[in-house]
């Protein structure tokens, strides 16, 4: 039964470790997108503005 639970405990921090670069890679992702489109997004929405 210990055992069992150390697997399934094992099996848990492996998918987070997953998670975390998975979240990591999108956050990256999201931050070059943003980076990408914000000056552009920007100057349209002070367009707009004036």
């Amino acid at each position: 039964m210990r055992r069992f639970m150390f697997r399934i405990c094992s099996r848990q921090l492996n998918s987070l470790v997953q998670q975390r670069q998975a979240i990591a890679m999108l956050l990256v992702a999201i931050a070059t997108l943003w980076l990408w489109f914000a000056p552009s997004a920007l100057a349209g929405y002070q367009r707009r503005s004036l």
